[in-house]
């Protein structure tokens, strides 16, 4: 048996080659890590704190095409009229009439899953036309179109905005703007040899066979 001896490195000690390299791996190491934990925030956020329990995010951030953040499932219209950022958009006299029109005529919207893409995508909120025509049926008088449109409006800017807002922590998440002393510290536990690879122990005597 020979022994091949392979001298281990803490990162500082690396050439910048290799640095490069384990700072592309760490950003995959966070991002194996990142999906369970990015899901289970933002869908708690979803639940508990706009109480939209049949919505979910669906995502890809690799920096392709057709990548971003968005949601899909059941939006509760009646929910949406709670918000601050909404609210603050219209008079006590027109959420009411907006909330008898919802109530009565579209309480919920559904936004379809899309296979091939996960960018934000504001058709996906265009229900006004469906609720004045549900009014028109209905044969209701007096129908406020310009309200009915700038709720539509309202909302998707507000969604648009917190998709926004999720899908820059999430590509901030997974790739930082580290500086060398936070990548220093994610790696601090480790060895590594010359080409980046890990090891245990400064310096490891690895057993080969003779050939």
């Amino acid at each position: 048996m020979k022994k091949l001896v392979v001298n281990g490195y803490k990162y500082e000690e690396l050439p910048n080659s290799t640095k490069s390299k384990l700072k592309q791996k760490m950003s995959e190491d966070l991002q194996y890590t990142f999906n369970d934990d990015f899901q289970f925030n933002i869908n708690y956020i979803l639940e508990h704190d706009l109480c939209q329990q049949k919505l979910r995010i669906d995502y890809s951030l690799s920096y392709c095409q057709g990548d971003g953040l968005r949601l899909t499932g059941e939006l509760d219209l009646i929910r949406c009229l709670e918000y601050d950022e909404i609210k603050k958009k219209f008079t006590e006299k027109e959420l009411k009439r907006l909330y008898h029109y919802i109530i009565n005529f579209l309480e919920t919207i559904e936004i379809k899953n899309n296979s091939r893409y996960t960018f934000f995508n504001k058709n996906d909120y265009d229900f006004a036309n469906e609720l004045l025509i549900n009014l028109e049926i209905a044969k209701y008088k007096n129908v406020d179109i310009d309200l009915v449109c700038r709720f539509q409006f309202a909302i998707t800017n507000f969604f648009q905005k917190i998709c926004s807002d999720w899908e820059k922590q999430g590509y901030d998440y997974i790739y930082p703007d580290a500086t060398e002393k936070e990548i220093k510290e994610y790696y601090d536990k480790y060895y590594f040899d010359e080409f980046g690879r890990t090891i245990y122990g400064i310096v490891q005597e690895i057993e080969l066979e003779s050939i």
